[in-house]
């Protein structure tokens, strides 16, 4: 039997941060998802912008799940180390308005990113 070490505890932790986000993601929690974030926060959302900081990032995603009301997001695995958790997720759902940048009509939106989460 093998005793869990400091790296282990790390290597939770940095999974379980990006397994909470990734919760909040799916029940389309913006503010939730925005508690994740330090005031110092960037996401840079391509082709919608920089969002600095829980407020702007907050706002984002709830613009985002009222233009996507049935946003569906599906982590398929975590890979984590003691400092830095990788998410391999998809999120889709119907686009029926909302966003400026985006053209007001009824469309799948499909997204197959990664994301890199740094502790």
């Amino acid at each position: 039997m093998t005793t869990p070490t400091e790296t282990d505890a790390l290597r939770s932790s940095a999974e379980q941060v990006a397994r909470s986000y990734f919760d909040a993601v799916a029940a389309r929690d913006a503010h939730r998802m925005a508690e994740h974030w330090d005031a110092q926060g960037v996401d840079d959302i391509v082709p919608f912008g920089i969002f600095r900081g829980p407020d702007e990032i907050r706002g984002f995603f709830d613009e985002l799940f009222a233009a996507v009301p049935d946003a569906e997001t599906v982590v398929d695995r975590v890979i984590a180390d003691d400092r830095t958790a990788v998410v391999q997720y998809r999120m889709r759902g119907n686009f029926t308005g909302g966003r400026s940048c985006c053209s007001a009509r009824s469309s799948p939106v499909r997204s197959a990113p990664g994301l890199h989460w740094p502790l």
